[in-house]
Formats: C-alpha cells, structure tokens, sequence
C-alpha cells in the first residue's frame, strides 16, 4: 500500500507497487513550468489591493472611512473580500474545488448525491458538468486512480479514464479560471503511464473539463498527435525532470 508524504512540492510517493522506488509528484515536477497566469492573479489580489487602498486615504481625512470605502469599492468590481489574502481567498476556493470534484468522482461511481447541499460555489462548478455529461456519450472505466511511471520516476492520480462519444480518454477535471497548458502536460503524462504498463491501450485524446466555481464552465479536448501532441508532453515533462535533477544537484554543492 502506497503512503504519501505530502511535504511542500517536493513531496514522493513512497513504496511504488511496481519498483519499490520513491516517485516524485507529476504535478509538482510541472511546477517547473511556470504559471504567469497564476502570478498575475496573486498580484491582483496584492498590488491592486493597496493601489485601492491608497486611493481612499489620499482622497478622506478620516482613515477609517478610507478603509471602509476602499473595501466597498473592491469588493464591487471584484466580487471577493478585501482583508482576505490571496493564499486564504485561495484556499477557500480550492475547498469549493474540492467538493465538486468529489462530487464528480462519486457521479461516476454511481453515488446519488444532493447537489443543493453543497456550497453554492460549489454547486455552480457541478452544475457546468452536469450540463456537460447530457451532451455527451460518457463511459467512466475507472476513476481516481494512482499511477507511477518507474521509467521517468514520478507519480500521480488521473480523475477519469473512459471513453467520451466513442473515443478512449484520459481527462482531467478543474475548476480554476482557465485551462492551462500544464493541464494538458499532465494529463498526457499520465496517459502515457498507463500505456507503458498496457502497450495495447493507446488514447485518442486527452480531455480538460474546466466547471467554474462561477458556473462558466468549458470543456477541451486534445487529439493524440495535434498539439500539444503526447510524445510533445512527454519531452517536456523529461526537460522538468532534468530541471529539477539539476537544482538538487546544485542545492548540495
């Protein structure tokens, strides 16, 4: 039985039931890539805050008000708090995250579930799925499984392997404000896993299902050999592998 230290990025996942070796997680060897998407997110929620804030204190005698007036006017075009970081406004949208991706986990598992329990974020990421599994022909041969790739040395756990309108897929599902290129990275990664270890099964596609926590939502899929290709997704997660050989190497220097 695999154990999983879940230390920062460079967490492993011990006791691989292939090789017995410690396997890095995928995603945290992606974070090589970096997310500029992400940056300009957290810079948002810091940056401009202030420019906000500095604004109403230029502009009122009591500092009070500015406060409150600097909150109100953010909290109108942003529709998020203002005396919250962007680490906690994350978190909280990651739990939403994560209920609708338990949601969709246990949709495929055949679990009847109450959608208006959940949170009302929550409830709009899951709401975007379902709309999109009335639109589709959707088989699940297997969900949340754990995969390791002993060739490359990493790790990690697919959401749904099945077939979409006829055609074998690997997809991903994500409740983030885009799709984004490591997506579609990883969930080739973990495609060609399973098939180093099932040389007969060959997906046709890999599928990005993004249901947003404000009920946009989109879906995404990309063709075995169209860009980004799998053998294109492979080199690149080796070129993250050999970054990350290399700052290993250099820490210990």
């Amino acid at each position: 039985m695999s154990r999983v230290q879940t230390k920062g990025k460079d967490a492993t996942h011990r006791d691989c039931p292939f090789c017995g070796e410690k396997h890095k997680r995928c995603t945290g060897l992606l974070d090589k890539i970096a997310s500029p998407e992400l940056t300009a997110w957290l810079v948002k929620n810091s940056t401009t805050k202030l420019n906000y804030f500095v604004k109403h204190v230029e502009e009122a005698v009591d500092l009070t008000v500015a406060k409150m007036e600097a909150e109100m006017d953010w909290v109108k075009e942003n529709k998020t708090p203002f005396w919250k970081s962007g680490r906690d406004i994350g978190g909280e949208a990651a739990d939403y995250g994560t209920l609708a991706h338990n949601f969709i986990e246990n949709y495929f598992k055949g679990t009847i579930q109450d959608v208006k329990k959940l949170p009302e974020p929550s409830q709009k990421a899951v709401g975007g799925f379902l709309e999109w599994v009335k639109e589709h022909k959707v088989n699940c041969l297997s969900t949340e499984v754990q995969t390791y790739n002993c060739d490359l040395g990493y790790a990690g756990k697919y959401d749904f392997d099945g077939e979409v309108d006829g055609l074998l897929t690997l997809a991903d599902w994500k409740t983030s404000g885009a799709i984004y290129p490591k997506y579609v990275v990883q969930s080739w990664n973990y495609a060609d896993t399973i098939e180093r270890r099932n040389p007969d099964k060959k997906y046709e596609q890999v599928l990005i299902g993004r249901f947003g926590k404000d009920g946009d939502w989109e879906v995404k899929t990309f063709k075995r050999n169209d860009f980004p290709s799998k053998d294109l997704s492979v080199k690149l997660m080796e070129a993250c592998i050999l970054w990350d050989n290399f700052e290993n190497k250099w820490k210990i220097q």
